[in-house]
């Protein structure tokens, strides 16, 4: 049988630590939500911007052929997810930029430091995102990409070959 004072005392200890991590759980959200919206637009803007270069490329070939909408459609979707391994690391890079420039300009970095958190602990859910991320990335660019670079250059052998 455990004395009273030890088992109140493992109560105590638990409770502290619940309520830290649901401190921590609050700034993780507070992180995590700056940096999904700047994250998301710099993952837009990053693709776009490699589909315009894309677009001014192969400009020479699309012209006077005479191709639906829905082939060009087609062969822009197959080229965005081509950029996808290009845009993500730069989307990556910006984003956390951009969300930690601006919590330090708005003196939360300061708050958090100032209260005894790590600048660790702060970007930690940022660290664990890109990882997933990542991970996400090396298993697209291992099993999805080779199918559709092959889908692509299909796609462009067929639309050089086709006269007008």
């Amino acid at each position: 049988m455990l004395p009273k004072y030890f088992l109140k005392n493992i109560i105590s200890h638990y409770s502290k630590i619940l309520t830290c991590y649901s401190l921590m759980k609050k700034l993780h959200k507070l992180v995590l939500s700056s940096y999904i919206g700047t994250f998301a637009i710099t993952f837009l803007l990053a693709t776009f911007v490699f589909l315009m270069i894309f677009v001014f490329a192969y400009i020479v070939e699309f012209v006077g052929k005479h191709l639906s909408f829905l082939k060009l459609l087609e062969l822009f979707f197959y080229f965005s997810l081509n950029t996808i391994p290009r845009s993500l690391p730069l989307a990556f890079l910006l984003s956390s930029i951009m969300s930690i420039g601006n919590m330090t300009e708005h003196y939360e970095i300061a708050a958090m430091k100032t209260a005894g958190i790590s600048f660790f602990k702060i970007t930690q859910p940022l660290f664990i995102f890109t990882l997933i991320a990542g991970i996400f990335l090396f298993l697209f660019s291992n099993f999805f990409l080779p199918a559709n670079n092959l889908r692509l250059q299909t796609l462009l052998m067929s639309i050089r070959t086709t006269k007008p």
